[in-house]
């Protein structure tokens, strides 16, 4: 009898054992428990792909932290996954059973939205601030991260819980934003003394003891299938064509036309005053101007800021990162001045209905204020200034010489037949 007792009693402790190897530092439900009172703060990487000539956009990210709205069985557990030389492989020993997170749970965590901005302000020892580019890597992506704070006192009991997150489509003009439901996945555990033992406190009402519980520090943000992510990344004219460039020419033409003139070119880029409802266009976007070759020729337009770049006969220079959200205005304050005809055409902006392009050329005008806006909707898209000068006096006044060598041929001929006359009449 003593000896089936002692084997009953070591499949007991030895399943008691698998139990908690099985499930980690996830401990007995049927424990009283207390949950710490401090905050889990993590963090969540955020990635914006470009170009490399967009400059960042003035906007902050933001996530939407829900309770877990699965069907049970979709819920019930989780396989977290990873991506290993190209395929998708289950991780081993990290399976684990789910507590859907609820709507009351959800409503306590925060999240810290993940911002960017153009340029940073940064103050020297003096207090003097200097507005410093933010730069993008090698690849065009600019960084941020979300910040998660989750009360560890939301919850009751120790397990895995599980919370949809979704990236908030806050609209902003040439983003393609993340339409991807992800999990947030929160290990709760008891706390343990150095020794392994539980920490405990005393309820003031009841007077008994509790173990305290925490969030363990690994906690995983994944997608429906359990493929883990680090990082949320949206696309801002990298992939998708929603970013443009343009470029604007100067073309000196006529006889007269002076191919060294450098002649001024005024532009600025706003936001379109009859924006579609709801989407953003920030006054503090930053636009990068460049020669054909990619370098910076001058500081970056915004809406507050126009720029004034001189062109010669043949020299062009380049606009990025414009999208079709954009008012674009061009002048050149010297046109039709000196005897030029000033005109410009748009050409390769869009096809079809989207299309804007000019179907002749226009006069151009001196103040941009005074232009007709327009929107650049495609990559490649060309602004060409023709300034035409035909047959210039020093003086800037038009003459055709052959009236005047007519005159002088008829006076030439009258001398000569008064001069015959002359001799004729004295002999």
């Amino acid at each position: 009898m003593r000896k089936n007792v002692n084997k009953l009693a070591t499949l007991v402790m030895t399943g008691m054992l698998a139990a908690s190897m099985s499930f980690s530092a996830f401990a007995d439900d049927e424990v009283e428990t207390a949950a710490a009172s401090s905050v889990k703060e993590l963090t969540i990487g955020k990635k914006l792909t470009t170009d490399k000539k967009t400059y960042a956009p003035e906007t902050e990210f933001m996530l939407t932290v829900e309770a877990d709205d699965r069907k049970k069985e979709d819920a019930s557990s989780v396989q977290f996954k990873k991506v290993v030389n190209g395929e998708l492989k289950a991780l081993e020993g990290e399976k684990y059973s789910v507590t859907k997170g609820t709507a009351g749970q959800a409503e306590k965590i925060t999240v810290t939205g993940a911002k960017f901005a153009p340029f940073t302000d940064e103050k020297d020892e003096e207090g003097n601030v200097t507005a410093t580019k933010i730069e993008p890597n090698s690849e065009g992506e600019y960084t941020s991260e979300f910040k998660v704070s989750i009360p560890q006192d939301i919850f009751d009991a120790t397990g895995v819980y599980s919370f949809k997150v979704t990236e908030t489509d806050s609209k902003y003009t040439g983003i393609k934003y993340d339409d991807t439901t992800y999990y947030m996945y929160v290990s709760v555990i008891n706390e343990q003394n150095e020794d392994g033992s539980y920490v405990y406190v005393t309820d003031p009402v009841t007077n008994k003891k509790k173990a305290v519980l925490k969030i363990d520090k690994n906690v995983i943000i994944a997608k429906a299938d359990g493929t883990k992510i680090t990082e949320i990344t949206n696309d801002f004219g990298k992939s998708y064509d929603t970013t443009h460039d343009l470029t604007v020419t100067n073309k000196v033409t006529g006889n007269a036309g002076n191919q060294e003139k450098k002649f001024a070119v005024n532009i600025a880029v706003k936001p379109k005053k009859n924006l579609t409802k709801g989407v953003a266009a920030s006054e503090e976007q930053y636009f990068a101007i460049t020669d054909l070759n990619g370098k910076e020729l001058a500081d970056p337009i915004n809406s507050n800021n126009g720029r004034q770049i001189q062109l010669s006969s043949g020299e062009s220079f380049v606009i990025h990162g414009i999208t079709e959200d954009y008012d674009v205005y061009i002048a050149e304050p010297e046109a039709r001045k000196d005897g030029y005809k000033s005109t410009y055409e748009i050409t390769d902006n869009g096809t079809g209905d989207k299309a804007q392009n000019t179907t002749k050329a226009l006069d151009i005008v001196n103040d941009y204020q005074d232009a007709t806006p327009f929107n650049v909707v495609s990559d490649g898209a060309k602004y060409t200034i023709t300034n035409n000068r035909e047959n210039v006096t020093p003086t800037g006044v038009a003459m055709d010489i052959a009236p005047y060598a007519l005159m002088v041929a008829l006076a030439g001929g009258a001398a000569a037949t008064f001069l015959r006359k002359r001799e004729s009449f004295e002999d």
